[in-house]
């Protein structure tokens, strides 16, 4: 009985993580053990009509992931695996807050921020937005600064 939960939970997960976008915080801390963390929140752009139901992360901590279902009405209207969504993030390195900025991804793929949070402000850019179609294929993302969030 033991296993048949063990094996049924584990296919749930498999089920939701093969039929969702996810994020990851994979920066590391600098040598202070300083971090950098993700606000996330989903945009209007093909993202179902309740706007408090869109997608949204308070505070994404490195080695954190978080997922939405493309299945999902709020997370993706059409509900196709390939369909563009946008996601607007602001990136907290240390203590210093910086400007929000948006991205596109695939509905059904994921989102890899990489790197290390940097020693000092001007080291704060060292880091990269990998984004990935369901397949594991480079999706071409566009990355926007936006001037208010």
């Amino acid at each position: 009985m033991k296993n048949t939960i063990t094996y049924a939970l584990l296919l749930a997960y498999i089920i939701v993580e093969c039929s969702a976008f996810c994020i990851y915080n994979n920066i590391i801390a600098n040598k202070d053990g300083a971090t950098t963390t993700f606000w996330l929140k989903q945009m209007n752009h093909n993202a179902g009509l309740n706007l408090l139901a869109h997608f949204s992360h308070s505070i994404l901590r490195p080695g954190e992931k978080t997922c939405c279902s493309y299945q999902d009405g709020d997370c993706c209207k059409s509900g196709k695996i390939d369909e563009e969504l946008v996601i607007m993030y602001r990136r907290t390195s240390g203590r210093l807050a910086l400007y929000p900025y948006t991205f596109t991804l695939p509905a059904g793929g994921w989102i890899e921020f990489n790197g290390r949070t940097g020693d000092l402000p001007e080291d704060v850019q060292d880091y990269s937005v990998d984004v990935y179609y369901h397949d594991g294929t480079r999706y071409d993302t566009k990355i926007t600064k936006e001037v208010a969030a």
